[in-house]
């Protein structure tokens, strides 16, 4: 995950949580109400259906995580991905990653 959100502005925010999965292969319903469970996790439930031009630097931040986490990697690189963040949402963000790593998994 990088520094910068990348995501694309054409797209609704569900939409680009979603992208890394549609690349590797068709979206199925659960890997929607995946997307849906972890955007509200992340406080993104009202604009999961908005653009990333009406989002705050933390949000895009946000969903972008959201992203690379729905793909379910094996390994995950990130470059200061919490940033953006205010204060509690940095550390519920930390709080997630160091549960994935406790749980078995490579970050």
């Amino acid at each position: 995950m990088l520094q910068k959100d990348l995501l694309l502005p054409w797209r609704t925010i569900l939409d680009n949580a979603l992208l890394g999965i549609e690349l590797y292969r068709k979206i199925t319903p659960e890997d929607r109400d995946r997307a849906i469970d972890m955007l509200a996790r992340y406080g993104l439930s009202s604009v999961e259906n908005a653009y990333p031009s009406s989002l705050s630097g933390g949000m895009k931040q946000r969903v972008a995580l959201t992203r690379t986490l729905l793909c379910d990697p094996t390994v995950i690189l990130l470059d200061e991905p919490f940033s953006a963040l205010d204060y509690e949402t940095r550390l519920m963000l930390e709080d997630d990653v160091m549960n994935l790593t406790k749980s078995g998994r490579p970050v």
